[in-house]
């Protein structure tokens, strides 16, 4: 199954202004996480993104993997995605992004 996910980019350094990269994304079962979807995009389609990760992740204690999902604030790695609409995901905030996904102090 495919799902379609628009991601907010943006790297201060660059110069740029801030977009959505749209990525087609195989996702072989649902329910699956926010954290397990970026790290798809990231192993799959796009090494370049960036959003946090860390090893104790997935017990919702360091509340660093904050996102947007749909305008609505989650924890990535413990928020499952259950439908194959297509879905935004944007930074906690727009203040103070360091590069796509994170966002400095939180």
């Amino acid at each position: 199954m495919f799902m379609i996910v628009e991601v907010f980019r943006y790297d201060p350094d660059a110069g740029k202004e801030p977009y959505y990269e749209r990525y087609t994304v195989h996702v072989p079962a649902l329910p699956i996480t926010v954290k397990e979807l970026l790290e798809t995009i990231a192993k799959n389609y796009d090494p370049s993104i960036s959003f946090f990760q860390h090893s104790c992740c997935n017990h919702a204690t360091c509340k660093r993997c904050y996102v947007k999902v749909g305008g609505k604030a989650v924890l990535a790695c413990n928020t499952l995605v259950e439908s194959k609409d297509q879905i935004r995901i944007d930074p906690v905030s727009h203040d103070n992004v360091v590069k796509d996904l994170v966002v400095k102090d939180l």
